[in-house]
């Protein structure tokens, strides 16, 4: 599965973009990254609101999938998704820093 996203935030001010394609990783990950990234739960957690002043160096995500886009913010994800979107921004990394970009 690829999955088109954007990364912004954190304590270093991480601001990335990229794909991820999910058959890259290894097998473990890659099911438990496709089984967090469900679109309905993005969904859900892209509606949460939260009470009080947005967290400081909180990172926030943008992903596609399926045609559709989400924004989702660190404090609104379950501890799943947090640890799929984490999986991919890494996976960004590696890739930004395999092209000789960081």
């Amino acid at each position: 599965m690829r999955v088109p996203l954007e990364v912004s935030g954190g304590i270093a001010g991480l601001r990335l973009s990229g794909e991820v394609d999910t058959d890259a990783l290894p097998p473990d990950e890659r099911a438990r990254v496709e089984a967090a990234l469900d679109p309905g739960r993005l969904a859900q957690a892209a509606a949460t609101t939260r009470e009080g002043p947005p967290a400081p160096d909180e990172r926030a995500w943008r992903v596609t999938l399926g045609g559709e886009t989400f924004e989702v913010a660190e404090s609104r994800l379950e501890p799943d998704q947090l640890g799929a979107l984490d999986a991919l921004t890494t996976a960004l990394v590696r890739q930004a820093r395999d092209r000789g970009g960081g």
